[in-house]
């Protein structure tokens, strides 16, 4: 087996007698031996650590995945429920303005106290799938109902319309 130089350089000190055993080799011996095994198993205590919080990490991840594939599950169906809900109210409004001339009410309000509000049972207040007023803007002939969608802000991209 070939040596390096440095190992070489030791291997002669040692031959040459250059090395001397310490006083309580013994003990010394044991000393180290022990302050080796506690490292290790601090290591090993350090390394149960870090097992353990990755083994966490991981799950928190795999958990926010599954909360957030119910938040858009959710959201995809309050979308739906309030495109129905649109869809409803419209009906509502043609027939309100085929039992006043054509004529649109000035507010949903106006329509609910109405006598066509027999029809359809919305009770005192029309709000989306999260619980915000309809928006509705009357413009002759015609309207515009809008719900504010999943952000709660009207006029932003997701908001739902008719």
């Amino acid at each position: 087996m070939k040596l390096t130089p440095e190992e070489k350089t030791l291997l002669d000190s040692v031959e040459k007698g250059e090395w001397k055993r310490i006083p309580d080799f013994t003990k010394q011996a044991i000393r180290y031996r022990e302050a080796a095994r506690a490292m290790l198993r601090n290591k090993q205590k350090h390394s149960l650590l870090y097992s353990i919080l990755k083994g966490l990490a991981i799950f928190m991840v795999a958990v926010a995945g599954v909360v957030l594939y119910c938040w858009n599950q959710n959201n995809i169906q309050r979308c739906n429920n309030t495109k129905i809900s649109i869809q409803e109210i419209e009906k509502a409004l043609k027939i309100y303005a085929s039992h006043h001339n054509g004529k649109l009410p000035d507010t949903l309000h106006e329509m609910l106290h109405s006598e066509e509000r027999a029809v359809h049972d919305f009770g005192d207040v029309l709000i989306d799938s999260w619980g915000i007023p309809f928006n509705y803007q009357r413009d002759g002939a015609t309207f515009k109902l809008r719900s504010a969608g999943p952000d709660m802000k009207l006029n932003t991209a997701d908001d739902i319309t008719n």
